[in-house]
């Protein structure tokens, strides 16, 4: 019976191994129209970006996002990522980022007549499996979280894409 145990055991991790590796896989099936895409920046111009985000009585989009992000914080220390505000190469200027709440991603972009606007569903991780976490849109991802108590160093790279989203405190 021992036996039949320790087969199981292996044949659940060879499986959730096969399941991660195929999520890799590029495949658009599934996939809703709303749903956004890490890494597709149209327009890099934060000069352009800066002009609209004084149009809504800020100095920057930076200056926006700190006075209007709450400090997320919660007791679940069960979290698979680091709760906070994510964003390409840790700029707080770009007009993409996202918010992890307990294990549920919400991406935001910018709009010039609004701020910051919630695009596509919230995403909810499903699956973690060392530093790699699977959402449930299918999209995985890496974690690398910083060591000791500074996140500053915290990223996530996207499958599929190069941009590396660092962690920054409201």
């Amino acid at each position: 019976m021992k036996g039949w145990k320790k087969c199981m055991v292996f044949l659940l991790a060879l499986g959730i191994c096969i399941g991660l590796a195929a999520c890799g896989e590029d495949s658009s099936e599934g996939e809703s129209e709303d749903y956004y895409i890490p890494g597709v920046v149209e327009d890099t111009d934060n000069s352009t970006d800066e002009h609209l985000a004084e149009q809504l009585g800020y100095d920057s989009i930076e200056d926006m996002r700190t006075q209007e992000h709450e400090i997320i914080s919660t007791d679940d220390n069960d979290n698979t990522v680091a709760e906070g505000y994510w964003y390409p190469g840790g700029d707080r200027n770009s007009p993409i980022y996202f918010m992890a709440q307990r294990d549920t991603i919400y991406w935001y972009e910018f709009d010039p007549e609004q701020g910051d606007v919630q695009v596509g569903a919230p995403d909810g991780i499903v699956l973690k499996f060392g530093n790699k976490r699977r959402l449930q849109s299918g999209q995985t991802f890496q974690y690398t979280i910083s060591r000791g108590l500074d996140m500053s160093d915290s990223k996530i790279c996207f499958e599929g894409d190069t941009t590396e989203y660092f962690w920054r405190e409201c």
